[in-house]
């Protein structure tokens, strides 16, 4: 009876000393997702974050990239970032102002030249507190940016040149208000509609929707040119992604894991600029090769058009503190 109370108690013991060893060898799993399909500099820069942190740490430190909204919405990322069930994500900045509409002040109409204007604005002190006051909000904390292609206006309808073009259009939008208030300035029809952008080829292609704004390399990455040839370049914000991370998971982790996690981000933030930088015009060229109606619009028109959105918008987010944003935003507007 001992022999086998001994036999149980060592069985136990190895049994316990085997999961202890296990679980000490385990490496650190990290989820990122996001929307993007291959094709897009967003996409190779998630894959190429991933295999940096695997090299940097010796495979203690695993990023499991969950692409092409596997695991939802840019909406629904956002939230699962928010609660930590998904510890990195890049969101369009403009999806980010229904957690903080402050952040929206990176999206004003016409505001920035391109987007190392941009990083310029969010490296600066007045960036660098609006990036503060966003974390605090809502748990979240800009680690790296992404650059985006020009955004433009594509449908089958025909090109766009001047705001009127579009009045009484049906055109699908981010899910933003002041994205909603940026058409509806120019006269969309009715409100602006927000759509997941998961669904915006079936809208299209169905007429639900009759124009969409997405970038160029999205728009060829995800063959929309199928069901939209015009593509009139709008360039009407200057779009980026703000790679997050949720701060009290980042927080949690040892220093080294932090360093690690931090050279990978410099590393991936350069990679995907400059992969974004030489596809653009490729991508462009390619468009215009296959078929693609590609046109400029009058910008000046439009932007004339924004003036009301600007004196909603600097009222609504803090007018002393828009309006120092927008000031250090011109000021910054040459390097």
């Amino acid at each position: 009876m001992k022999k086998e109370t001994l036999f149980i108690f060592l069985l136990i013991l190895f049994v316990l000393t085997c999961t202890f060893n296990s679980m000490a060898g385990a490496p650190l799993v990290i989820k990122y997702a996001h929307i993007n399909n291959p094709g897009m500099a967003a996409y190779d820069a998630a894959e190429f974050m991933a295999e940096r942190v695997k090299e940097l740490s010796n495979g203690e430190m695993i990023i499991e990239v969950y692409p092409s909204a596997q695991l939802g919405g840019d909406r629904d990322m956002v939230e699962s970032n928010k609660i930590g069930t998904i510890h990195i994500n890049h969101p369009n900045i403009a999806t980010l102002t229904l957690s903080f509409p402050r952040i929206g002040l990176y999206v004003m109409p016409f505001l920035f030249k391109d987007y190392y204007h941009v990083k310029r604005m969010a490296e600066s002190p007045v960036g660098q507190e609006l990036n503060k006051q966003f974390e605090e909000a809502t748990g979240l904390r800009m680690v790296l940016y992404y650059t985006e292609a020009p955004r433009g206006l594509f449908t089958n309808k025909g090109p766009v040149y001047e705001p009127e073009d579009i009045k009484g259009k049906k055109i699908r939008i981010m899910e933003s208000e002041l994205y909603r208030d940026m058409f509806g300035a120019l006269g969309a029809g009715g409100l602006p509609t927000p759509l997941p952008y998961t669904e915006v080829y079936t809208a299209l292609a169905t007429n639900l929707i009759e124009y969409a704004d997405p970038p160029i390399d999205a728009y060829v990455a995800q063959k929309f040119y199928e069901v939209a040839k015009y593509f009139s370049l709008l360039d009407h914000v200057t779009g980026f992604k703000a790679v997050t991370v949720n701060a009290k998971w980042f927080d949690g982790l040892t220093k080294e894991q932090q360093d690690i996690l931090l050279q990978a981000f410099k590393e991936t933030e350069k990679y995907q600029n400059d992969l974004s930088d030489a596809e653009q015009q490729a991508v462009l060229d390619w468009a215009t090769s296959n078929g693609v109606r590609v046109n400029f619009v009058n910008k000046k028109a439009f932007q004339e058009a924004m003036a009301p959105v600007y004196d909603k918008w600097i009222e609504k987010l803090g007018k002393d503190f828009a309006t120092k944003f927008i000031e250090t935003a011109n000021e910054l507007a040459n390097p």
